[in-house]
């Protein structure tokens, strides 16, 4: 098995996707998926985290986290904050300063966090014992905005692309539906990335209609965030058709995704093992590559 691929730099943006047990395939019900969005709530106020999307499927999980290394003088305070948030139950460690920055930071332990907590909940609820993951989780690293844009739009349209709605936004346990219906439930989406991917491109016909369709359902954000938002949705809707029957695989493999050159050049410094696979694949009318 190849080690897992990780970047060292202040900030980093990876799709995580994780799949359950098969034989747990329809039985996880809402109330585990809304446990769920509140288990990324209270982490992501502890760990140094973002959630940018994600979808609750009924047989896999979808999740974009961006890690944002602290600055080395960080307070005191804030690190006791978030091992509170963390750990409410547990002491603070001052000594240990260094390992919760490393920790918190670090995409494996924050994913084996999220999957170890949520799994302690279900086989509790469901007085079962066992496994809940079917196996470790996939990580790719999104190595540039295309790469991060077209993995948000890939996750978005996964639930309509299986035919379980005939739109988007109407699955219930999905970021589009997130920011739309429950005004962003436990602030747990971050649309800052969104904003910095889309800031500069000017309303268009398509944009222009989605604002006048949903209207005041966005008034609640920040009017940065609301117009890019409803950019994005515009760029939906377009991806819908190119992205219905396109096998995707790229965006849930193990490895680092975006432009030739940025893949390459990534792979060169970071892959510690003698021979890199790369692959390319034309998805919605852009060409990606996966270095593996």
């Amino acid at each position: 098995m190849k080690k897992r691929i990780k970047i060292n730099a202040p900030v980093t943006v990876y799709h995580v996707f994780t799949r359950y047990l098969d034989e747990l395939f329809l039985q996880i019900r809402k109330e585990d998926k809304e446990y769920f969005l509140k288990l990324l709530d209270t982490l992501s106020k502890g760990f140094f985290i973002e959630i940018t999307n994600f979808k609750l499927m009924d047989s896999h999980v979808h999740i974009i986290i961006k890690i944002i290394k602290p600055p080395p003088d960080i307070s005191e305070e804030e690190l006791k904050a978030r091992f509170k948030t963390l750990y409410p139950r547990k002491r603070y460690n001052p000594q240990k300063r260094e390992e919760y920055i490393k920790n918190w930071t670090d995409l494996s332990f924050i994913v084996k966090t999220i999957n170890e907590r949520f799994a302690m909940y279900y086989n509790r609820v469901h007085n079962r014992r066992g496994h809940f993951w079917a196996s470790r989780f996939n990580s790719v690293y999104l190595a540039d905005q295309d790469a991060i844009l077209n993995c948000m739009a890939y996750i978005d349209l996964n639930a309509y692309r299986a035919g379980m709605v005939d739109s988007p936004e109407k699955y219930r346990f999905g970021t589009l539906y997130h920011i739309l219906n429950t005004q962003n439930k436990g602030n747990i989406i971050k649309l800052n990335t969104l904003v910095d991917i889309i800031r500069g491109k000017d309303l268009g016909k398509e944009e222009r209609e989605q604002a006048e369709k949903i209207g005041n359902k966005l008034n609640y954000l920040k009017k940065e965030e609301k117009e890019a938002f409803i950019k994005y949705l515009a760029y939906i809707e377009i991806k819908k058709a190119k992205y219905a029957k396109e096998p995707i695989k790229l965006f849930s493999k193990q490895g680092i995704l975006g432009t030739e050159d940025k893949t390459r050049e990534l792979g060169e410094k970071t892959i510690t093992w003698k021979r890199i696979t790369y692959t390319t694949q034309e998805i919605g009318g852009k060409k990606f590559h996966l270095a593996q």
